[in-house]
């Protein structure tokens, strides 16, 4: 389908790992942007709770339910792409930013 159908070969492939390239750099700036806001949002709470009992009820916290969330949302577009033909297991850039949501996940 549509316009990657007319292009074959090492040319649909540049096409392909531009896209990929440009998603993930793109990705990776909204996800730093997000997590930067998560994390202040955090601190924020944690100032306005000080001095509370709140237990807590042992689940997930609102944060990590955005660090998962992500995830999961970095995961699917790597697949999607996979789905259309690009190298997403060759491409450093989207790599990276899937090592960086998934360590920010184990860390949370």
């Amino acid at each position: 389908g549509g316009c990657l159908a007319v292009l074959v070969g090492e040319v649909r492939k540049g096409v392909l790992r531009d896209i990929v390239t440009g998603l993930a750099d793109k990705y990776n700036e909204l996800v730093i942007e997000v997590f930067a806001n998560v994390k202040r949002l955090g601190q924020t709470l944690k100032k306005l709770q000080k001095g509370t009992t709140s237990g807590g009820d042992g689940g997930m916290s609102d944060d990590e339910k955005i660090y998962l969330q992500i995830h999961l949302d970095v995961e699917a577009m790597s697949h999607e792409l996979k789905q259309l033909g690009g190298d997403v297991d060759n491409n450093e850039t989207l790599a990276a930013l899937r090592d960086k949501v998934s360590s920010i996940c184990k860390e949370h």
